[in-house]
């Protein structure tokens, strides 16, 4: 069997949840059988919609999570907390089902102290020697980055966000 490795998309452009769903249906395309898992999104995105609908694809997120992390109170923060350690579980203990796992805005789970890193460090170490794991998100910590196999970053040069443009249907989600 051959290794799976590890891959991380980071920065401050648009496009790293894009790149993992490209993955995923390329791996789809070739009979893989995929796990794909967002963290602090609510799976209303255009992707997560489609990707819901094909076969040989699992497709999680936190159902609880509406609001982005700054607008929540703390009961909702709990809330999102436990939904975030609850796919991570998830993703743990099914491993071995999948031939590749995506952890879409995984980075942001561990920045706003939603997820261990130790714990996804041990998955990452422990994970089935054929399981291919895709990481996204902002700010990796070096410790995993230095786990890493692929870092791609997305730099963003210029956003419609800047000029106060809101997010779009079918564009940006």
């Amino acid at each position: 069997m051959e290794k799976g490795l590890v891959h991380i998309y980071t920065g401050d452009g648009k496009g790293k949840s894009t790149a993992a769903c490209g993955i995923a249906l390329r791996a789809l395309g070739q009979g893989f059988n995929v796990l794909f898992i967002q963290f602090l999104k609510s799976g209303e995105s255009g992707e997560i919609t489609k990707l819901k609908t094909l076969n040989g694809i699992e497709v999680l997120y936190c159902e609880n999570t509406k609001k982005f992390i700054w607008d929540m109170d703390e009961a909702e923060k709990k809330i999102a907390k436990m939904e975030c350690e609850n796919l991570l579980k998830f993703a743990v203990n099914q491993a071995e089902n999948y031939d590749i796992i995506i952890l879409d805005e995984i980075m942001a789970g561990i920045h706003n102290n939603m997820l261990e890193l130790e714990e996804i460090i041990k998955f990452i170490k422990n994970r089935p020697i054929g399981l291919e794991l895709i990481l996204t998100g902002r700010k990796p910590p070096v410790e995993i980055l230095n786990l890493a196999d692929y870092i791609s970053e997305v730099k963003m040069i210029r956003h419609p966000f800047e000029k106060g443009i809101q997010a779009r249907r079918g564009i940006e989600f």
